[in-house]
């Protein structure tokens, strides 16, 4: 095993990474600047739209889930599954009168 190779395995406690890998790395920052991935267009990811969901759960309890996911541009079921899975709530409907 080569020193460069024993070197990072003490430094860093893991395998180093395959020399494609490596390669693969200092071909991205020749090319574009940097080794880091450039951001992804698409859909928010869970995490983003859930720490939206909790923003305005917290601003406002009682707006129903349609209006909070109108507001926040995604889909009514997926505003549910963030209040009932991560945010440990429970969705609820009002009745104005129930007479």
């Amino acid at each position: 095993m080569g020193r460069v190779k024993m070197k990072f395995r003490d430094y860093f406690g893991v395998e180093p990474p395959r020399k494609a890998t490596i390669l693969g790395w200092e071909k991205r920052a020749f090319a574009m600047g940097s080794v880091k991935d450039h951001t992804r267009s698409g859909r928010p990811t869970t995490r983003e739209t859930c720490h939206a969901a909790e923003a305005s759960v917290e601003r406002s309890l009682l707006k129903s889930t349609q209006k909070r996911s109108a507001e926040l541009g995604i889909p009514r079921s997926t505003m549910m599954k963030h209040m009932k899975v991560d945010l440990k709530l429970k969705h609820f409907r009002s009745f104005h009168t129930m007479h």
